[in-house]
């Protein structure tokens, strides 16, 4: 259980996300479901409804904080560097340690949909492209 297609919500905001066709205007959606600052001073926490369409992929990146989620519905399959890979289907559930390099890519023929939480530090990006 880890791995991250939480981070494409963040990702559709930052622009790591990618489409794997030229067709694909969109390849990645993100729903705020719920932000809370918690403790105030420190982290925040975010709930994302995340939309990945088929062949979408979520390029890698690192999150400041945990990333943990549920699979609804869809097929994915997640990596996280140095762990084997997580086939994400109904569901499955994940988490990503903080500053784990991780990416996902729709492996279906439908989307993908989780529900993804994240608890970040305060102040810092949602998500930072790794190489």
């Amino acid at each position: 259980m880890r791995l991250a297609l939480a981070g494409l919500a963040a990702l559709a905001a930052s622009g790591l996300a990618q489409p794997a066709a030229a067709q694909q205007p969109t390849a990645i959606q993100r729903i705020e479901l719920a932000k809370q600052m918690f403790p105030p001073d420190r982290f925040a926490t975010f709930i994302y409804m995340v939309v990945v369409q088929p062949g979408g992929i979520v390029a890698r990146h690192t999150h400041p904080g945990i990333e943990m989620g549920y699979t609804l519905e869809g097929d994915a399959v997640l990596s996280v560097e140095g762990q084997p890979d997580l086939k994400m289907t109904p569901g499955v559930t994940y988490s990503v340690p903080p500053g784990a390099i991780h990416g996902a890519k729709n492996t279906g023929d439908k989307p993908i949909k989780i529900v993804a939480t994240f608890v970040v530090e305060k102040d810092k990006p949602l998500a930072t492209p790794a190489p």
